[in-house]
């Protein structure tokens, strides 16, 4: 938003002479209060921005909802295990595998929980397979970050 607003604000505009279409005093008007008021906003922003950021303690997330600004999961139309972006903590996620007294995975989740993984009826249990199956298992079976908090 920042930069959408700064580079409406600043970006110069093309001559007339480009374009071969004259401006009137109303147009001119209206393109300097445009501009005037994108950089008023833009700054009051930023400066909003710093003060909400410098009072926050660094460790408790300041604004939870507002992930959807930040991070869209891509391509949007896709279902959850076709996409080819993810805006969690899931392509991190490590596992042991512990055979004894039946074979499961370990997962261990980005927000610190643990999550056991029956692999009793899995037949390729290739590392290099599973390796690329946790995040799968990950979105699958660890909290979301909406219950983490």
């Amino acid at each position: 938003m920042y930069g959408f607003l700064c580079g409406i604000s600043t970006m110069g505009r093309l001559s007339t002479d480009f374009f071969g279409l004259e401006e009137d005093v109303l147009q001119r008007t209206k393109h300097f209060v445009v501009r005037f008021f994108g950089l008023i906003v833009s700054f009051a922003s930023i400066v909003a921005t710093l003060i909400i950021l410098l009072q926050s303690d660094g460790t408790t997330d300041v604004c939870p909802n507002c992930t959807w600004l930040s991070c869209i999961p891509f391509p949007p139309w896709e279902d959850d295990t076709s996409k080819w972006w993810y805006c969690d903590d899931c392509g991190s996620v490590t596992a042991d595998i512990v055979a004894q007294p039946n074979l499961r995975l370990d997962l261990y989740c980005p927000s610190g929980a643990t999550a056991e993984i029956d692999l009793e009826g899995e037949t390729n249990l290739d590392r290099d397979i599973l390796e690329k199956r946790l995040p799968k298992y990950c979105r699958e079976f660890c909290p979301l970050a909406e219950e983490r908090n």
